[in-house]
């Protein structure tokens, strides 16, 4: 997580304080993931909404390459989400 959140790119997803219990704006960076062990999962910080998940679950698509990022043509006309993420 981090708290920069000038810039948020498409492998990158936005979470709006209280979401998730966290008092300031954040983003979760995907291409920042990692594998733990089960064992060190202590407790839980908070819940995000199903909204804020679904952005999570875009970015991640985004970050393994499981969906395309779109042309910077299309970004510009307001085509935020390639088609496919938005199907999916």
């Amino acid at each position: 997580m981090s708290r920069k959140t000038e810039r948020v790119f498409a492998f990158e997803a936005l979470i709006e304080p209280p979401d998730g219990g966290l008092p300031h704006r954040s983003k979760v960076m995907l291409m920042h993931t990692r594998s733990i062990d089960k064992q060190r999962i202590v407790g839980a910080y908070g819940r995000v909404t199903d909204e804020t998940m679904h952005r999570v679950e875009i970015a991640l698509r985004v970050a393994t390459g499981l969906t395309p990022l779109d042309p910077p043509d299309a970004r510009d006309a307001g085509h935020g989400e390639s088609q496919a993420a938005s199907e999916g």
